[in-house]
């Protein structure tokens, strides 16, 4: 089966919990023949986190990983929270997740990838949201 996770972290560009989740899953069901691509978004990570930027392992695990940097640094993840859409990286989002290739979309962290608009895209595939954190339900968001 093909899958795709969207989420707002994904490692090294991360900063634990959520994303190291994602990763294992990942990781897991490529190991188990699968082909899994991950969506993630450098301009949220860079607008959270201060210093150097992380050393990814580059080691092959099999995972395909999509980096979305939309050129315009922290404005686009606090635009997509703040209205709950992709602003920026709407047109690309539904770009990849419109593949007729993908069986599943696996939602993960989309609060500053897409919030909740991303959830209509990806027409064509099976879609789950694993809940990490309460920012679904939560009355100020």
């Amino acid at each position: 089966m093909r899958f795709c996770f969207p989420t707002t972290f994904y490692p090294p560009q991360s900063f634990g919990g959520d994303a190291i989740a994602v990763q294992r899953l990942a990781r897991a069901l490529v190991r188990r023949g699968h082909r899994v691509t991950v969506v993630h978004d450098a301009d949220a990570f860079s607008a959270l986190h201060h210093g150097p930027d992380p050393v990814a392992d580059h080691v092959d695990d099999g995972v395909e990983i999509i980096t979305l940097r939309s050129g315009f640094g922290g404005l686009s993840p606090l635009l997509t929270q703040q209205t709950a859409r992709p602003v920026f990286n709407g047109a690309r989002l539904r770009e990849i997740l419109e593949d007729p290739a993908f069986d599943v979309i696996n939602y993960h962290n989309v609060s500053l990838i897409g919030g909740p608009r991303l959830f209509a895209y990806g027409k064509s595939a099976a879609k789950i949201y694993t809940a990490h954190e309460h920012w679904l339900v939560c009355p100020t968001h």
